[in-house]
């Protein structure tokens, strides 16, 4: 999460909290040359080999380290794992003078420097305390963005079911649905919808509940539901709907300085039974108006300044949308790799820096499972995989070899018409494969 020079290698720690290999593929986009790559799933040597000719990577030079569970605290301060980074280290290289790049940072990460002997900086010292928690708490996040002005949904914060009923009856009457929001889950999987209205599925949440004439009663049995040890608080907030779900990402350096890396907007389709609008792709970059995305930024910006005086190094990303009538507001930040990042950096590798300005990037998560190997045969007889000259075409981000999780594409070319057309030939393409 660090760029800044070292001597040593650089150990990149995959240490998700879920146990799916296409969240572990997509992380490989992360890689170097020299890199040291700590995983709890296997990674194909096809995809790998594939990843490191796309990036323009000598495949030699990376370490790849399976590790037989998540890389959870507990394991990430093991001393079994530090003495396995140790032995896959070369003799001439030093421990103490590698650069950990964790998916998130932790305590854990902290303690395992510790045991490497990587000095703590600023970084690693604030993970050390669990700073991180400061900032990918929901209930967190509202505190600091309300007390930074960032527009934020209006709602509250509850710690207990007499609390959550009071707010449900407060909060329901402005749009008819509210959101609850457990602190410590990631992509919509902790938050459920409670409405007035005959929907059946809300954006951003995994189950729906009709709003019962027995408030307290409901609010009982969702206190029950959705907390537990870890999420003892519980976010509620007015639902608004929106025309874009938008995110930008920054990178704060060693210093504090912070840079912006990247941004993006959301497509979400409804799928699955029970029915929810499921996170289906990204577009990159951000598809808003030249007044909104200066707004965007700017509230952005203030508040990852305040994330970086903190404490907090490496990726940040925050997430907003905007309403029908122009209204912005924000949702949350990830104080760790966002979910664009990936795509950012294959778009730099095979568009150069700064092409954002000049090319369109598409991704599509709900790809039909299958094998890769003959994925990248399709893409190869139909002429779809990328081409250096015509700077366009399509790259595999990552897939499941159970085949029990759809594959990840994304599609560059020059605008958003040509990357649309190049998902119709794809999905085209492998229908005529299958």
């Amino acid at each position: 999460m660090t760029h800044a020079r070292a001597q040593g290698r650089r150990i990149l720690l995959v240490n998700l909290d879920v146990p799916f290999p296409r969240a572990v593929y997509r992380q490989l986009w992360m890689l170097r040359d020299n890199d040291i790559v700590v995983t709890a799933c296997a990674v194909e040597k096809e995809f790998l080999g594939y990843v490191c000719e796309i990036l323009g990577l000598d495949e030699n030079t990376v370490s790849l380290m399976v590790h037989d569970a998540l890389l959870t605290d507990e394991v990430l301060a093991s001393p079994e794992l530090a003495q396995a980074i140790r032995n896959e280290l070369a003799p001439v290289d030093r421990p103490e003078e590698c650069v950990l790049e964790p998916c998130m940072l932790t305590e854990g990460v902290s303690r395992l420097a510790r045991a490497l002997g990587i000095p703590l900086g600023t970084m690693l010292r604030f993970g050390s305390e669990y700073g991180s928690d400061l900032l990918n708490r929901k209930s967190h996040f509202r505190q600091l963005a309300v007390g930074a002005g960032i527009p934020v949904p209006e709602g509250s914060i509850v710690h207990d079911a007499s609390a959550l009923a009071c707010a449900l009856r407060d909060s329901l009457p402005a749009t008819g649905t509210v959101i609850v929001k457990r602190d410590n889950d990631r992509g919509g999987r902790g938050n459920a919808a409670v409405t007035t209205k005959a929907v059946d599925c809300v954006a951003g949440t995994f189950v729906t509940y009709r709003a019962a004439g027995e408030l307290h009663i409901q609010a009982k049995a969702l206190w029950e539901e959705l907390t537990d040890s870890v999420n003892t608080a519980l976010v509620v907030e007015e639902y608004h709907d929106h025309e874009v779900s938008f995110y930008q990402e920054f990178l704060i350096h060693d210093d504090g300085r912070f840079t912006f890396v990247d941004s993006g907007t959301a497509d979400r389709r409804r799928q699955g039974e029970p029915p929810a609008m499921e996170w289906v792709g990204l577009h990159l970059p951000a598809r808003l108006p030249g007044n909104e995305l200066v707004e965007a930024t700017l509230y952005c910006s203030r508040l990852v300044e305040l994330c970086a005086r903190i404490g907090y190094r490496g990726y940040i990303n925050v997430d907003g949308i905007v309403t029908p009538d122009g209204r912005m507001f924000f949702n949350e930040v990830n104080a760790r790799l966002g979910g664009g990042l990936s795509l950012h950096l294959i778009g730099r590798a095979l568009l150069g820096d700064g092409f954002a300005s000049r090319h369109h990037l598409m991704s599509l998560r709900d790809v039909p499972p299958g094998d890769f190997a003959v994925l990248l045969e399709t893409l190869a007889d139909s002429g779809l995989g990328f081409s250096p000259d015509s700077k366009e075409g399509v790259v595999v981000v990552g897939y499941d070899p159970s085949r029990q999780r759809t594959v990840e594409c994304l599609l560059l070319a020059a605008d958003p018409d040509a990357t649309k057309r190049l998902e119709r030939e794809l999905r085209t393409a492998i229908g005529q494969k299958g």
